[in-house]
C-alpha cells in the first residue's frame, strides 16, 4: 500500500525523471515508500540499479512480495538476492536441458532450442497492460517482451487492437544518448555573434526536449534546415533528437550539464512579401538554439549544491546577441508546483546576468496543450493555452515575465504546443507530418515566431512563411 503525502505525490508523478541517487534519498532520507515507487510505474532499469540492502530494508519494512517486483520489472537475479533464493532451474520436459541464467530463465522458461519445442502461449497480462497502457508497460519494455517471445507483433495486432505500423515500429523501439555526460562549457565552441541567441527553457519532464526535437524534425520534412557542419557537438546532438524522433520514439531528457548549443541556418525561399513561391530568392537565416537542461536548471533553483557551473555559464552566454527566450510551461502544471517557483529563481539568475535586456521577444510555449481541451484543432488549443497562462497555476510565471517585459520592453506570445497521442511512455503514436496536423500546426506556428523574432544582421520580420 502506497501512503504518500501530497509532496511526495507530485515528485512520484514524474518518478522515471529522476536519477538513481535522488531516488535512493527519498528513500533514506525523505521516508518515502518503495511500494509507491512501484504503484507510479518506476520504470525497470531504475528499479533494477537501486543499493541491494536499501531495498532489503523497504521490501521488509512494507511486506512487499516478490511478484510485485517482478510485475514492476525486478530482475529474476536481483528478487533472488533480495529474498535470499537460488533460481530454480528450468528444465526442458523432453530432454532434461536446464537453463541456469537470468537471460535462459527469462527468454526460453520451459522452451528448449534443442528440442524446438513451441512456447507456451504468450500471457494475455501482457497484453492487458499494453492495451490499457499500463505505466509498467513501457516501450522499451514492451521490445524486451517482444524480443523474449512473451508477445508477438502479431498478438499485438490481434489481441491490441494495434495498427502493423505500431506493432511494428515497438518491435524496434530504442532511444539515442550522447556520447558522455555533458560537455564542460568551456569545451563548447563559442557562440556565433549577429545572430538570434534562442533560449529554450523548461522544467524536468516539461516536455523541452521533445518540443525542440519535433521542431528540428518538422524543419527538415521540410528541407529548410542546414546544420553547421563546423560544430561537432552539434550535430551530434541534432542526430540524438531526430533519428529516434522520425519513429515515433521521444528522445530522452537532458539532464547532464546545463546546456547544449544547437547552430544552424533556415534557407528560406522568398517571393515578395512571401515563401516558396517560384522565381524567389533565396535567403539563409542563421540562429543560434540553447538547450537549457531541466534537471541541472532544477538544482541550480533548489539550493547551492547545483551552482557549482553557473559562473562558466554565465561567461559563455555573455555576448551582444540579441535574445529571444522560449520557455515551455508543462499543461499538467498542478503536478508540479514547484515549476513555477523554480522557473522564477532562473529568471533572477538572468536578471544578475544582463539577459533580460537583451531579450526582444518572449514566447510561453503551453506543452502537451491537447490536455487543456477536448477540441483538437490548433485555434482551440491557442484559446484554451491563453486561458491556462491567465489561471491561478500560471499566477507566479505569469507575474514574473509581465514584470521583466514592462522593464525591458520585449513581446511576450502565448504558444500552445502539442505533438499528439503518444503511449507507452515515450512513443509517439503518429510521428508523420502528413497526417498529424496537431504535429505540423504547433511546428507550423512556432517556426512562424522564430522566423519573426531573429535579428542579428537579419531584421526579422519573416512572418507568413506558410501563407498562401
Amino acid at each position: 500500500m502506497c501512503n504518500a503525502s501530497p509532496l511526495q505525490q507530485a515528485i512520484l508523478q514524474s518518478i522515471n525523471t529522476h536519477k538513481v541517487q535522488d531516488l535512493e534519498n527519498f528513500l533514506s532520507l525523505h521516508n518515502f515508500e518503495l511500494s509507491c515507487f512501484l504503484k507510479h510505474g518506476i520504470n525497470a532499469e531504475l528499479l533494477n540499479a537501486i543499493n541491494l540492502d536499501l531495498l532489503k530494508k523497504h521490501v521488509n519494512e512494507e511486506n512487499i512480495t516478490a511478484r510485485e517486483l517482478l510485475e514492476a520489472g525486478m530482475s529474476q537475479t536481483k528478487v533472488d538476492e533480495i529474498f535470499g533464493e537460488k533460481p530454480i532451474d528450468v528444465v526442458c520436459a523432453q530432454c532434461s536441458k536446464t537453463f541456469q541464467t537470468e537471460e535462459d530463465f527469462t527468454n526460453f522458461k520451459m522452451f528448449c532450442s534443442v528440442c524446438n519445442i513451441t512456447p507456451p502461449p504468450p500471457s494475455m497480462d501482457r497484453y492487458e497492460q499494453i492495451r490499457d497502457n499500463d505505466k509498467r508497460a513501457n516501450a522499451k519494455t514492451i521490445r524486451s517482451w517482444i524480443d523474449s517471445g512473451e508477445i508477438t507483433i502479431q498478438g499485438l495486432i490481434d489481441q491490441c487492437g494495434l495498427s502493423e505500423d505500431i506493432a511494428r515500429r515497438l518491435s524496434t523501439y530504442y532511444t539515442n544518448t550522447m556520447n558522455d555526460e555533458g560537455i564542460d562549457v568551456k569545451n563548447l565552441p563559442p557562440l556565433i555573434s549577429g545572430r538570434t541567441d534562442f533560449y529554450f527553457i523548461g522544467m524536468p519532464a516539461a516536455g523541452k526536449t521533445c518540443l525542440l526535437a519535433s521542431l528540428l524534425a518538422y524543419w527538415e520534412y521540410l528541407g529548410i534546415y542546414n546544420p553547421d557542419i563546423n560544430n561537432p557537438r552539434s550535430l551530434e546532438y541534432t542526430d540524438v533528437l531526430l533519428e529516434p524522433f522520425a519513429q515515433g520514439y521521444l528522445p530522452n531528457r537532458t539532464d547532464s550539464g546545463f546546456l547544449d548549443y544547437i547552430n544552424g541556418s533556415l534557407n528560406i525561399r522568398l517571393k515578395g512579401s512571401g515563401f516558396f513561391g517560384r522565381g524567389e530568392t533565396t535567403r539563409s537565416i542563421p540562429i543560434n538554439i540553447l538547450d537549457m537542461a531541466g534537471e541541472a536548471w532544477r538544482k541550480a533553483a533548489q539550493g547551492r549544491e547545483g551552482r557549482a557551473g553557473l559562473p562558466d555559464h554565465r561567461k559563455y552566454l555573455d555576448n551582444q546577441n540579441e535574445k529571444a527566450m522560449l520557455i515551455v510551461i508543462d499543461a499538467g502544471l498542478d503536478s508540479d508546483p514547484a515549476q513555477g517557483r523554480n522557473l522564477g529563481r532562473i529568471f533572477s539568475y538572468f536578471d544578475d546576468w544582463k539577459i533580460w535586456n537583451k531579450t526582444a521577444s518572449v514566447g510561453i510555449i503551453i506543452s502537451k496543450a491537447d490536455k487543456l481541451t477536448a477540441s483538437m484543432d490548433y485555434e482551440s488549443l491557442q484559446a484554451a493555452a491563453e486561458t491556462f497562462y491567465n489561471s491561478p497555476k500560471c499566477a507566479l510565471l505569469k507575474n514574473g515575465i509581465e514584470t521583466r517585459s514592462r522593464e525591458c520592453r520585449f513581446e511576450v506570445n502565448i504558444l500552445p504546443y502539442s505533438i499528439g497521442e503518444c503511449r507507452w511512455g515515450q512513443f509517439l503514436l503518429n510521428p508523420d507530418y502528413e497526417t498529424n496536423n496537431l504535429l505540423k500546426e504547433s511546428a507550423e506556428h512556432l517556426t512562424e515566431w522564430i522566423l519573426d523574432n531573429t535579428g542579428g544582421d537579419n531584421s526579422g520580420g519573416f512572418g507568413g512563411l506558410f501563407s498562401n
